[in-house]
């Protein structure tokens, strides 16, 4: 498999500009045979190019460094899974596809930031308490610029402590950064 992909696939030198890294980036990810459900629907190859645009230049270091799996498979929204060595799957499931269909594209896309949240910060690697790593990974997809979609998209789950714990920790993540913009 190793081998597949030095073949297959572009690598980065650390001393190329940010923009050329990103794109060999998304040229990797939407080449791996895998990810053919992505690009066949322009939706979905917009919503994915939207997060991989959302990334800095610390994500990006450390999406490199990872084996970025996308299925999609059925359930709610998506999940992540990490698998040895250097593998993480991110499960993406009908009803998130249905929103980055959506005029909600962005909420979905905040969703996959939060999963790619869960992957840079190795959370499957760790023992850690379920609400932290939630709250962890909203603080990623904050970053990205995502923050205020996800707390909308989290408005519209069921209500549960923890659900309004990450909408307080998102809101308090979105008046801070108002406060030092003025």
């Amino acid at each position: 498999m190793l081998s597949y992909l030095k073949q297959k696939f572009h690598i980065a030198k650390k001393d190329e500009p940010f923009e050329t890294r990103l794109e060999l980036f998304q040229a990797n990810f939407f080449n791996m045979p895998h990810h053919l459900w992505i690009t066949e629907s322009k939706a979905l190859k917009r919503a994915f190019l939207i997060l991989f645009d959302s990334l800095n230049d610390k994500l990006l270091q450390i999406l490199w460094k990872k084996n970025l799996i996308c299925l999609r498979s059925y359930g709610v929204l998506a999940c992540t899974l990490s698998l040895p060595p250097q593998s993480d799957v991110l499960i993406v499931y009908p009803d998130l596809i249905k929103l980055l269909h959506s005029a909600s594209l962005m909420h979905g896309v905040s969703i996959l930031a939060h999963e790619i949240g869960h992957i840079v910060l190795d959370h499957s690697h760790h023992e850690l308490n379920p609400v932290l790593a939630q709250l962890e990974a909203d603080a990623i997809a904050f970053e990205m610029g995502l923050g205020k979609e996800l707390m909308e998209q989290i408005k519209s789950f069921p209500v549960s402590d923890e659900y309004q714990l990450r909408i307080e920790n998102l809101t308090s993540l979105l008046t801070q950064h108002s406060k030092k913009r003025s």
